[in-house]
């Protein structure tokens, strides 16, 4: 579905943007070192953080989120599974399905990597001037309510 967006529009967007790339760049030395010292890929590290945030699910639709084949996901499952991170169970509606379960330990990482891009956040907000954020602050909540509106129409 195409927009039809003015140039004001467009300029808001890639300021987001820019302020979205600044905090991401700011955030992956951290992102970096919890990769490497859980030795997780970035598709176990998106499961992971897909399944803390819709809960259990099943491998197809798993597949269907990441993006990759069912294959791809069984074998991207099974290592979660043996290192501790996942866990699969029947799905009580249908004993041929799986279903999935992240862990306290997988909890962990995930909560590792919203704390360490929550580090980066904080330093970037407390650096501005404190009017700037008190209507940033204003502006935001304003965006939120309209948001939580508009998506529970």
């Amino acid at each position: 579905m195409e927009h039809n967006i003015s140039p004001r529009d467009r300029q808001l967007i890639e300021i987001i943007g820019k302020m979205m790339d600044e905090h991401m760049q700011a955030s992956v030395p951290e992102l970096l070192a919890v990769k490497s010292e859980s030795r997780l890929s970035m598709p176990q590290i998106a499961a992971l953080h897909i399944l803390k945030c819709d809960g259990p699910l099943s491998i197809s639709a798993m597949a269907q989120n990441l993006g990759l084949s069912l294959a791809a996901t069984s074998h991207l499952v099974e290592q979660l599974v043996q290192q501790g991170f996942l866990e699969r169970s029947e799905d009580i509606n249908d004993r041929r399905h799986k279903q999935l379960r992240i862990t306290s330990k997988g909890l962990a990482i995930t909560q590792r990597l919203v704390d360490a891009r929550l580090r980066v956040l904080t330093n970037d907000i407390l650096c501005l001037p404190e009017d700037l954020r008190a209507r940033l602050f204003d502006v935001l909540h304003e965006i939120v309510a309209f948001f939580k509106t508009q998506h529970t129409a």
